[in-house]
């Protein structure tokens, strides 16, 4: 969430205002690039999530996550647990 900008008070190195003005830009830059990393995290996520959905992975010697539509299934309940 982002904070109001009109709350917010920026003084320089020796203590005047700085003017919002100048300040939004170089905020909303800021809040853009929090966003832009937080986007690269998730899409390495769905990476992830489809490298495993479309390929068997061996977990040790006979055990074997799921794929395809079962791993959707499998994670859709296990959330499910978990919340209830």
């Amino acid at each position: 969430m982002t904070p109001d900008i009109h709350t917010v008070l920026v003084l320089d190195e020796v203590g005047r205002q700085i003017p919002m003005k100048l300040i939004q830009p170089l905020y909303s830059i800021t809040y853009v690039a929090v966003l832009e990393a937080e986007v690269a995290e998730l899409k390495k996520d769905a990476e992830r999530y489809r490298w495993l959905k479309e390929n068997h992975l061996q977990t040790g010697k006979d055990s074997w996550i799921r794929t395809g539509d079962d791993l959707e299934e499998a994670i859709d309940a296990a959330m499910k647990e978990a919340q209830s």
